[in-house]
């Protein structure tokens, strides 16, 4: 910034000389280039002056009466610190000079007073004051557009927090960035903090250092407050902008709750049966490709039960097709609270299912389905009163495809069928 004779008429000054000739001499030379001069004949007025008027730089004489210049410097240092101070002295002794670069004064400016000096100096304060103005004025416009941000916003230098913008506070119950930092230090421990959902504290580190590491990646997560227990869950997207060369990071969490929402119930809608509720056939088969491929990595059993409604065209066609289509839900219903959490269970088409028993082998697969079959069978369906399923039975084999194991349990049903329906075969 370059300083113009123009821009002192925006800086008050305050003149603090015991002498009266002198102080009015020079006040009416200042007068002529600065916006507002005040002056003082004394430390203490000096001192009080500063604290009525709070003026923006401070010009002094060393030798005064009461209390002299760097006695008073001291002082207006307890009221604000950074104040920019220019000494007209005619000492040079040593002490003064170690004393006032203790109260770290600004300039110096040697008796007798030339005026041209005294501005010059005066401009070179004055710049280092504007520049910081402007530093803190646009500070104060980056902290205004970071709480304007309608969604949570917050920064780090060196690994340290620095900044929280306004409504990132007001959701963790914080009122002030100082407050929030008492609770949290780095960028991580507010991370490992905030961040709740199905996983578990490894996993939080694991995104807290994936998030981190990778800016311009984007993550959702879901946060949670604190000091709020009546706060909703929501999910935000958390992405990461660096500024290297100021070794800083804006992260910036944005709510999409509802477009997450949305997301997962086109996800549902696209891996479940419309009319049952269940699964269908795209989702098991893409479960069924993803455990194939983990135990042929990890060898476990796994095996496949596939059903049938015994007489179902007889069903539809004796009690109409809307009948039929409620012994379809009932019989989902009555399998999914037999089999077990972690089985996977598909309408695979027309009236036939399909259920992946993970980590069961052929003998403790057979006696679920057993199971399953005497709980259809006892169950009362509406209107139909009784219904009967047929079941094929089989285990994965280590030259197994995909096809050969579905063609096989699909084998043993067609000999369940075969053999009097309402029971159990296993291939």
């Amino acid at each position: 910034m370059t300083m113009n004779s123009n821009s002192l008429k925006d800086i008050s000054v305050l003149y603090v000389e015991d002498e009266a000739e002198i102080r009015d001499v020079l006040a009416k030379i200042l007068k002529r280039r600065i916006g507002t001069v005040y002056t003082a004949s004394n430390g203490f007025e000096g001192v009080e002056k500063f604290r009525e008027l709070n003026p923006d730089i401070v010009i002094t004489d060393i030798n005064m009466p009461k209390m002299d210049g760097l006695k008073m410097i001291a002082a207006i240092r307890k009221i604000k610190e950074d104040v920019p101070v220019i000494i007209i002295t005619g000492h040079n002794e040593p002490d003064y000079f170690i004393r006032s670069i203790e109260l770290g004064i600004d300039r110096y400016v040697l008796k007798p007073t030339d005026s041209k000096m005294l501005i010059d100096a005066i401009k070179k304060s004055a710049t280092c004051l504007l520049q910081r103005r402007e530093i803190e004025t646009e500070s104060r416009y980056i902290r205004f557009i970071l709480d304007s941000c309608p969604f949570y916003m917050i920064t780090t230098r060196k690994g340290k927090i620095e900044y929280i913008n306004k409504r990132l506070l007001d959701f963790l119950g914080h009122t002030s960035v100082e407050e929030f930092k008492d609770h949290y230090q780095e960028i991580g421990d507010f991370f490992d903090d905030i961040i709740r959902g199905t996983q578990d504290d490894k996993a939080n580190r694991l995104l807290t250092s994936h998030v981190i590491e990778k800016p311009a990646c984007y993550n959702i997560v879901k946060l949670f407050s604190k000091t709020s227990k009546t706060v909703p869950d929501k999910f935000y997207m958390v992405s990461c902008n660096a500024f290297p060369e100021l070794e800083s990071y804006l992260y910036s969490f944005i709510d999409v709750t509802e477009i997450e929402k949305e997301r997962k119930d086109f996800e549902f809608q696209a891996m479940t049966d419309s009319l049952t509720g269940i699964y269908n056939r795209a989702k098991f088969s893409s479960a069924l490709l993803t455990e194939i491929t983990r135990i042929k990595r990890y060898p476990m059993p796994l095996s496949l039960i596939m059903l049938d409604i015994d007489h179902f065209k007889k069903i539809n066609d004796t009690y109409g097709h809307s009948i039929g289509d409620q012994v379809l839900k009932d019989v989902s219903a009555v399998v999914t609270m037999t089999v077990r959490e972690q089985d996977l269970f598909a309408r695979w088409g027309g009236e036939e299912f399909m259920m992946l028993a993970i980590q069961s082998d052929l003998n403790g697969t057979k006696k679920m389905a057993e199971k399953v079959r005497k709980a259809i069978e006892a169950n009362h369906f509406q209107a139909v009163d009784t219904v009967t399923c047929s079941f094929g039975v089989t285990e994965f084999r280590k030259d197994d495809s995909i096809d050969s194991f579905i063609r096989r349990v699909d084998k043993a049903l067609y000999k369940a069928k075969n053999d009097g329906r309402n029971r159990v075969e296993v291939l």
